[in-house]
């Protein structure tokens, strides 16, 4: 039972991880053309 829920807390955590720098990337790539416009 504490391996299985060891490695959910890793799939969750890397989860977020992934999830957090996707948005980072969505946040920086999305004003990106339109700043380049002006």
């Amino acid at each position: 039972m504490v391996n299985v829920s060891r490695q959910n807390l890793c799939a969750i955590k890397t989860g977020i991880l992934y999830l957090s720098f996707l948005s980072l990337g969505l946040c920086i790539a999305a004003p990106g053309p339109t700043l380049l416009d002006l």
